[in-house]
């Protein structure tokens, strides 16, 4: 596979992915341009596994990929789920959390 990553992405994610994506490991500025890179096909996946993005920068392309039948997978969710055995599809990133005390 072809994965797109921040230069700045630290050194376990960059030895987890190099024996799988060999010469395909890519890095890119701007995380709206490394998900641009996946909606184009020109990457497989974007991972990040820092903190370093808002969530307002993923919100767009996220819509995009969705709507192309894709999704954006909430890293540390996904591998806490699958750690406890959940094999359902991975938990998406979420924008928003409900106000418990509203309603509409």
């Amino acid at each position: 596979p072809c994965v797109v990553l921040s230069r700045a992405e630290g050194g376990p994610v960059r030895a987890a992915l190099g024996p799988l994506c060999g010469d395909r490991l890519r890095f890119a500025a701007g995380a709206g341009y490394k998900m641009l890179c996946v909606i184009l096909g020109l990457a497989d996946a974007y991972v990040l596994s820092e903190g370093s993005t808002f969530a307002w920068d993923a919100c767009a392309p996220h819509a995009i990929l969705r709507a192309l039948g894709g999704g954006t997978v909430a890293l540390a969710a996904a591998l806490r789920a699958r750690r406890v055995g959940d094999t359902g599809p991975p938990p998406e990133l979420v924008y928003n959390r409900p106000a418990e005390e509203e309603t509409g």
